[in-house]
């Protein structure tokens, strides 16, 4: 495997988790707003820490 479909996959994780979180809330609660706020915090913490 190329050093750039490593780099591809080894990036790919972080908006996967996002999504994931996002569903999940969305489905827990059934709020859109929440789901939304939920996601952009998620990504912003996730780009200070990784």
């Amino acid at each position: 495997m190329s050093k750039q479909k490593r780099k591809i996959l080894r990036q790919g994780h972080k908006p996967a988790l996002i999504g994931l979180g996002v569903a999940v809330s969305y489905k827990w609660k059934h709020n859109t707003f929440l789901s939304i706020l939920l996601g952009t915090v998620c990504y912003m913490v996730f780009l200070r820490i990784f």
